[in-house]
């Protein structure tokens, strides 16, 4: 008996100093993990700190939800507050809206990421792959998002006439100055003003960055001996002096654009002209007894629409690729209301259809459905196409994979 108690006493001794050397270590572990710990946010500081910013931490929090501040959905609608004049763009995975009282920024399932507030009487968007850039038309304010913050606010002394930008986020803006009529100035990504040029007799109407951002056109309209013209001067950026003209006597200029290899694409009243990357005329066409009504291009084809007939119930819209062929001619029993295109298929809106014109595959791979929400314009991102309602300002989202998809989403 005593034996046994000797043995159990002699036991839990051993069991005690065991688990006294274990909560050593781990004691001992803890204050090592500590240190390492605090070691490690001073290296990020020291090293990293360029990258530790307001809008980092606003992304980090967009995955708590303080709020309920979301969106009517509806069977993929998102409800809209917007005034009739109205701006509309999508960036990344999200819809980007805006009228004379602010911007809204929403995700694709009607969440609502950034509200800003200002004041612009004609409100316009443009987007990057990473930010928006409202500006006013008109006024002097332009402003630029990203997802969930304001980041840049340029506000201009002369009124603010136009804006383009390219992919990567550099952006040219028309104005004008003291004793010119008109001005283009070209910033970079990170918002530094790489460009300028002021024009004394002429007035910008177009301007047009290449991918590259190292090249800009500016499309002009001016007067001679009571003759008015159309200009294009292509210019480097790292030069005063333009490296290309182009000149069009008695024709309005409307639009300049790049396509995806540098090529140029002008449209003026009266004809589309295709050049190559050197500004040597490829192809060109005049509008005879027509005059396009709508117009869009891409970095891969120009598209006219026009309206045939003189009760405005049918149109027509040609498409070209860069070489300036006639590659699809199509028709429809309405007007136009918005074209955008994505790879090689062609998306137009009517005000009760839209159409899907595969360029590749032909009209075997075309397709068309019903609009219910007479919305009136347009966007296209991420496999999602954006129908944006005007009166009543909803924004129908529809995952577009394949046709007979697209038309089931549209039909819930």
């Amino acid at each position: 008996m005593r034996n046994s108690i000797v043995l159990v006493k002699e036991k839990t001794n051993e069991t005690s100093e065991y688990y006294k050397k274990l909560a050593i270590r781990i004691s001992l572990y803890k204050y090592l993990l500590a240190i390492f710990i605090i070691v490690f946010i001073i290296y990020c500081f020291s090293n990293y700190k360029n990258e530790i910013t307001i809008e980092n931490f606003r992304y980090m929090l967009k995955f708590f939800d303080f709020s309920a501040s979301t969106a009517t959905v509806d069977s993929g609608q998102i409800g809209l507050d917007l005034n009739k004049d109205y701006s509309a763009t999508v960036l990344r995975s999200n819809i980007a809206v805006a009228d004379s009282t602010g911007l809204t920024i929403y995700d694709y399932n009607g969440k609502k990421l950034l509200k800003s507030s200002f004041v612009m009487e004609y409100p316009y968007l443009t987007s990057s792959s990473k930010y928006v850039y409202a500006y006013d038309l008109g006024g002097s304010l332009l402003k630029i998002y990203n997802t969930y913050s304001e980041i840049y606010s340029i506000t201009y002394e002369y009124p603010f006439l136009g804006l383009t930008n390219n992919a990567n986020g550099a952006f040219g803006v028309i104005s004008s100055g003291d004793n010119y009529k008109s001005a283009i100035i070209v910033y970079d990504k990170d918002f530094r003003q790489v460009f300028s040029r002021y024009f004394g007799d002429s007035y910008t109407v177009s301007i047009a960055l290449n991918k590259y951002g190292n090249r800009v056109l500016s499309f002009m309209s001016g007067v001679n001996s009571g003759e008015y013209y159309g200009e294009v001067y292509e210019f480097d950026i790292t030069q005063e002096e333009p490296v290309n003209k182009l000149r069009f006597v008695g024709e309005m200029p409307l639009k300049v654009a790049y396509g995806d290899d540098n090529s140029v694409m002008v449209l003026t009243s009266k004809a589309l002209r295709f050049y190559d990357a050197s500004l040597n005329l490829r192809s060109e066409m005049f509008f005879s007894e027509k005059s396009p009504s709508t117009y869009h291009f891409s970095g891969k084809y120009a598209i006219m629409s026009y309206i045939i007939g003189s009760i405005r119930s049918t149109s027509e819209i040609n498409i070209y690729d860069l070489s300036g062929n006639l590659v699809r001619t199509e028709s429809f029993q309405e007007d136009v209301q918005d074209i955008v295109v994505s790879e090689d298929k062609v998306y137009v809106l009517t005000y009760t259809k839209l159409h899907i014109i595969d360029i590749v595959n032909g009209k075997s791979g075309d397709s068309s459905f019903d609009v219910t929400n007479e919305a009136n314009k347009l966007l296209i991102n991420d496999n999602n196409l954006v129908l944006i309602s005007n009166e009543s300002a909803v924004v129908m989202v529809i995952k577009v994979i394949k046709s007979d998809e697209v038309s089931e989403s549209l039909s819930e």
